[in-house]
């Protein structure tokens, strides 16, 4: 059965590797079927989305006027999982009293186990049906298609696109926290195995959410704040002026970059990141800086230090 065992429920199913709803039908005679478990990596994906919404419609019954904002995630100490995810309550920032409100809406919902409904959204009778000023990236993302409907999911009085299946009930979604943090709040999940019972604290990353900040910064200078944007410069043909903003940008940040590492009269400076994550050409034009402003730069690359496994 989808039963699931106690303490890791059956969130969804994977139907010949497709990944379905509970409440999406299926033959059984026709397909394979492999139940999803929640404190999979799968079913966490599941849960993260449907606590979102939760998140979502909670705001809005707290705060009518006020549009919520998925901004970034945060992983945890020594993992790749991303179990926080810090968002805003646009305009203005967020007290430590109007989190509060939100978690215990959310709560209460969970207590009256609220439906998670799909439903089909006609955007040719009701076009006002997501309005820009509560929902802005959304509305923009269905002005720049020409789509006449779109699926959706409903909380209360809350849509939103569905971009896969959500829990079977929200009933399910009691294990999360909510917190102030930078003005904004962050959603922590449950991460996988550890069944909702430990290790839902926070782990707080200042250089990455200073990281994530100047890219919110930067795309808000080029104009693109989602996807419905970035549909828009490229359909009135504006992505070449987008692409010398990048630059234009980027090569104020590194200048930056260059006084600053000056005024520290630094002898050493390392530049680390990923295979192929740019290294070799941020060093090249930080080199490219420091000699405008009369510093004489020497790069080393480890790579041509590497030995094989012979020697």
């Amino acid at each position: 059965g989808l039963e699931g065992v106690s303490g890791d429920p059956v969130v969804a199913v994977l139907v010949n590797n497709r990944l379905l709803g509970l409440e999406q039908g299926y033959y059984r005679s026709q397909t394979r079927v492999v139940p999803v478990h929640m404190f999979s990596p799968l079913g966490i994906q599941v849960y993260r989305k449907s606590v979102l919404l939760l998140l979502a419609s909670a705001c809005q019954r707290v705060f009518p006027t006020r549009a919520v904002c998925v901004r970034h995630g945060f992983g945890m100490l020594g993992s790749s999982l991303r179990n926080s995810v810090f968002c805003t309550l646009d305009p203005g920032q967020v007290t430590d009293e109007e989190v509060a409100q939100v978690e215990a809406e959310m709560r209460a919902m969970v207590d009256v186990d609220i439906a998670l409904e799909p439903v089909l959204l006609d955007l040719v009778e009701t076009p006002d049906a997501v309005s820009p000023e509560l929902q802005p990236y959304m509305a923009a993302y269905l002005q720049s298609r020409s789509l006449s409907s779109v699926a959706c999911y409903r909380c209360g009085d809350y849509v939103a696109m569905r971009r896969g299946p959500l829990v079977p009930s929200a009933k399910l979604l009691g294990r999360f926290h909510l917190q102030a943090v930078r003005g904004g709040m962050v959603l922590t999940l449950p991460s996988i195995n550890d069944k909702g019972q430990a290790r839902l604290a926070f782990v707080d990353s200042p250089q990455m959410a200073q990281v994530f900040a100047q890219t919110l910064r930067w795309t808000s200078a080029c104009g693109w704040r989602s996807i419905g944007h970035s549909n828009a410069t490229i359909a009135t043909h504006h992505e070449k002026q987008f692409v010398l903003v990048c630059e234009a940008l980027h090569s104020l940040y590194l200048s930056n970059l260059a006084h600053a590492i000056a005024a520290r009269e630094a002898r050493v400076v390392l530049i680390g990141g990923p295979s192929a994550s740019g290294k070799s050409l941020l060093t090249t034009r930080l080199c490219i800086e420091l000699k405008a402003i009369g510093k004489i730069p020497v790069a080393l690359s480890l790579v041509n230090y590497y030995k094989g496994s012979s020697d």
